[in-house]
């Protein structure tokens, strides 16, 4: 089991780290630190690389820059974490991520905003989460 912290869609990466380091040296388990990069972001990113800079582009490409997104965050915070980079629908790509390493918490901002519309409870992207099953716990 893991802790995953979320980092994107946040301005409070600092809060969402802070408490995702203290579980995980509670439970003596690893800090994984997620980045989500949603498909309409990734589609102008893609364009910007390979139109603009001229970087080859594609899946594993983008992927490593949300990797290095998600290092250049938890750096200066952590010590010892595991970056990891998805794109896709947050919510979907954080489920899935979660199944796949047993994460036993996932640490978000309460505010989080990935364009879900957070006007009611059912866009609600904690809700959303919780729906699915994965172990939440919001920073506020």
């Amino acid at each position: 089991m893991v802790v995953v912290a979320v980092v994107s869609g946040t301005t409070k990466e600092e809060h969402v780290l802070l408490e995702a380091g203290g579980r995980a040296a509670d439970l003596e388990t690893d800090v994984h630190v997620l980045y989500v990069l949603g498909l309409g972001w990734y589609a102008n990113l893609e364009v910007h690389l390979s139109d603009r800079v001229g970087i080859p582009t594609g899946l594993e490409t983008i992927r490593g820059v949300c990797e290095s997104r998600a290092n250049r965050i938890a750096a200066p915070l952590l010590d010892e974490y595991v970056p990891a980079g998805r794109i896709g629908r947050p919510i979907e790509e954080i489920v899935q991520y979660a199944d796949e390493v047993d994460a036993h918490a996932v640490v978000v901002d309460a505010d989080v905003d990935w364009g879900a519309g957070l006007d009611s409870v059912r866009h609600d992207p904690i809700e959303q989460l919780r729906a699915e099953g994965v172990p939440v716990v919001p920073v506020h």
